[in-house]
């Protein structure tokens, strides 16, 4: 339903924003909608410290002369690209407005360019996606760290927003059997723990929650280790605080047994 969604966006040329919890697959979605369409992607990622500069162009200098360079966002109009603004949420409001016109499909105006670079028309292929931890209204997990309250207007341009979950259980026993040589019911058991730790965090009793990255890498590690308890430990749990920690490890603990790691 989330990739008819998106689609959907896309073709009708709509500006396409997907949120969600760590590791849901965000921008995989785009680069794989991309890879599969045969569409050319520009990621740029996005920080407190970016500029607008960094997004539109800027003066160099070069071999001796004082150029202006177009940034990845004119690159990306003129060549019909699709550009992804990765961490959308992450960079200051006002430096986002410098998209605004683009998300409305009208020209982008580069007040320093010289004035054969100034007006940059979008090519009709061009797509502009954006991903983020929020939906611009602020994070009211306290996970994410760094995202900032954004302007309604900016987010009132993308034709399309889609809340990004994580897989169901079957897609992510595939991930793991795929990715790594785990037998099916290893798989199942860390599925099992993710969703108890999906649950608790849902409920407010934890303050973290696990993302299909980390259980490959708790995955690769259990195998190593030939523990999947210090798989979870090492991938996850080390990072959690005091109280969470124990009732993850509780859950770990009844998956798959008892302190055969310590």
């Amino acid at each position: 339903k989330e990739l008819k969604f998106v689609l959907s966006g896309i073709e009708m040329g709509f500006p396409v924003y997907v949120w969600g919890h760590k590791g849901a697959g965000k921008t995989e979605l785009f680069e794989q909608i991309c890879a599969r369409t045969n569409r050319p992607l520009l990621r740029v990622q996005h920080t407190v410290n970016t500029e607008e500069s960094q997004i539109v162009g800027q003066w160099v200098v070069r071999d001796g002369e004082t150029k202006f360079e177009y940034g990845p966002l004119p690159m990306a109009m003129i060549n019909g690209w699709c550009y992804l603004a990765d961490e959308y949420d992450f960079a200051l409001p006002n430096v986002l407005a410098v998209y605004q016109a683009v998300l409305e499909g009208k020209p982008l105006m580069i007040k320093e360019a010289p004035p054969a670079m100034r007006i940059v028309k979008p090519h009709p292929n061009f797509r502009f996606f954006a991903t983020g931890n929020t939906n611009g209204t602020g994070d009211e997990t306290g996970l994410y760290q760094g995202t900032t309250i954004q302007n309604s207007a900016n987010y009132d341009r993308f034709g399309v927003v889609v809340k990004k979950s994580y897989l169901s259980e079957a897609d992510e026993i595939r991930i793991l059997t795929q990715n790594c040589e785990i037998a099916q019911d290893d798989a199942k058991d860390l599925i099992s723990f993710a969703t108890s730790v999906r649950n608790a965090f849902d409920s407010g009793s934890i303050s973290d929650t696990i993302s299909p990255r980390t259980l490959l890498f708790a995955a690769k590690l259990g195998i190593a280790h030939a523990s999947f308890r210090t798989g979870l430990k090492l991938a996850f749990m080390n990072k959690l605080s005091d109280v969470d920690y124990q009732t993850c490890d509780a859950f770990a603990q009844r998956l798959f047994g008892g302190d055969d790691d310590e």
